[in-house]
């Protein structure tokens, strides 16, 4: 969710750091860093899956488990 606007009339409070552009989400900038947040996102939740899915596949296989270094035959903890 993109910051709200300082203040209703634009102005920033008293002693808070000024603002290289007024607030505006239209701006070609905001599109630009929510598309790359998107994306950053959305490969750290594949990274996840595929963590997950590597961890399963080890403990399905009864490998060692890389927390306890003890054969394992139910779930990693």
């Amino acid at each position: 969710m993109p910051p709200a606007p300082p203040n209703p009339d634009g102005l920033l409070p008293e002693g808070a750091p000024t603002l290289a552009a007024p607030w505006n989400p239209s701006t070609s900038r905001y599109i630009q860093e929510t598309v790359f947040l998107t994306n950053l996102l959305q490969n750290v939740i594949e990274i996840k899956v595929q963590v997950t899915q590597k961890l399963m596949s080890n403990e399905a296989l009864g490998k060692i488990c890389h927390r306890c270094s003890r054969q394992k035959s139910g779930t990693f903890y």
